[in-house]
C-alpha cells in the first residue's frame, strides 16, 4: 500500500510540474538567454556533462537534450551530443581496459 501512495504522489507531483512548466515560460526565456550569452563556454560545459554521464552510468543527461535542442539548434545539440558520448565512450574503453 505504501509503494502505491508513493507512486501517486509521484505522478501528481510530475503532472503538478508539467503543467506548472507549460504555462510559464519566463524562466526558459532567461536560461535562453543566459545560455545565449556564454558562447563556446556553454558548448564545453555540454559536452562534458554528456561525457560525464556516460562514464559514470546512474548519470542521465537525456531529459536535458530537448531543452537545449531550441536554444543551439537541432544539428548542433545533435553534433555535441555525438561528440560528449564519444568522449565518455573513449575515456570508459580506456579504464576497462587497463
Amino acid at each position: 500500500m505504501k509503494h502505491a501512495t508513493g507512486v501517486y504522489i509521484t505522478a501528481v507531483f510530475f503532472i503538478v510540474l508539467f503543467v506548472v512548466l507549460f504555462f510559464w515560460e519566463e524562466p526558459f526565456i532567461y536560461i535562453s538567454e543566459f545560455i545565449t550569452e556564454q558562447g563556446a563556454v556553454s558548448y564545453v560545459l555540454f559536452v562534458l556533462l554528456l561525457t560525464v554521464a556516460t562514464v559514470f552510468a546512474p548519470v542521465t543527461v537525456l531529459p536535458i537534450i530537448p531543452a537545449v535542442a531550441p536554444i543551439f539548434g537541432p544539428f548542433t545539440t545533435g553534433i555535441l551530443s555525438i561528440v560528449g558520448w564519444t568522449i565518455g565512450a573513449s575515456i570508459e574503453i580506456g579504464r576497462a581496459h587497463v
